[in-house]
């Protein structure tokens, strides 16, 4: 049988909480829509890491309602972490009843080694909840061998609610699109391509079902689609799973950004998610 040797290029390493085999810990700010301090997930990494996967679980709430999220992450040194920001305002949802919520974002970004990794966050409730944040982080990524430089710009998070932008899906049943939602009415930079994150839109009783989301380009009326039918799922708790990868469709600086959506839910509010668009510079 061959023997095959593990290059440097095909480690992962991963920021976690090795005594509780779980995350690092991150405290949202103690104020409702207000984001808590910046915490190290790794003050050295080990490896020139080129992708990272992102995990988001086990959160904590001390209250009794469903929490909106909004992470951001930063390369920076200590006290710099603003000047270092790489993603921000990435939208979740947690399970209040129990107490867990899992979305992973898998992204071909350049992370030099030595480099010290932080997170923070904030929520839509006045406590200071807990989100359980994992990084991997991979030497090398299928396709995107160097990673991506530029960090990521994001559209439609609203810092005042810790929400996304609400897409409606129409209330008219599977096979029926909504309406196109703008979320940026002219890009600001060139983007290699992008990813989505998604919430339940605050609604403290979302039902169980199937959703569709398109993402398109150009004016008004003209949008073409580019990436389509990406597959969401909602149940029972405030869980809404959508698999967050990283679509490598460049799309120019100055283009107008919309998305649109179907669900087979027909129930007035359930039929709306929330969503923010990151494009890669």
């Amino acid at each position: 049988m061959a023997d095959f040797p593990l290059y440097e290029c095909s480690k992962i390493f991963a920021s976690l909480n090795t005594s509780s085999t779980s995350g690092v810990d991150i405290t949202m700010g103690s104020s409702a829509n207000t984001k808590g301090s910046w915490s190290a997930m790794s003050t050295s990494t080990e490896l020139d890491a080129s992708a990272i996967l992102l995990t988001f679980a086990g959160a904590s709430p001390v209250s009794g309602s469903d929490h909106m999220y909004l992470m951001d992450i930063s390369i920076g040194s200590s006290t710099n972490e603003d000047d270092g920001i790489i993603i921000e305002n990435i939208c979740f949802t947690s399970d209040v009843v129990a107490q867990q919520c899992v979305p992973s974002f898998y992204l071909p970004i350049h992370i030099p080694a030595g480099s010290r990794v932080s997170a923070r966050g904030q929520n839509d409730t006045a406590n200071a909840d807990v989100i359980s944040v994992t990084v991997q982080y991979f030497a090398t990524t299928m396709g995107s061998p160097e990673g991506l430089n530029g960090g990521f710009v994001t559209y439609g998070a609203n810092t005042g609610t810790s929400n996304g932008t609400p897409v409606d899906a129409g209330g008219g049943g599977a096979g029926s699109w909504g309406a196109w939602e703008v979320f940026a009415a002219s890009s600001s930079d060139d983007f290699k391509g992008f990813f989505l994150s998604v919430g339940t839109n605050d609604n403290p009783t979302m039902s169980t079902g199937n959703h569709l989301v398109d993402v398109g380009i150009g004016a008004s009326t003209a949008e073409e689609t580019i990436v389509s039918r990406i597959p969401v799922y909602t149940a029972g708790n405030e869980v809404v799973r959508m698999t967050s990868i990283f679509y490598p469709v460049p799309i120019p600086a100055g283009t107008r950004i919309s998305l649109r959506a179907q669900t087979d839910i027909t129930a007035v509010d359930d039929d709306t998610l929330s969503y923010t668009f990151h494009g890669a510079k």
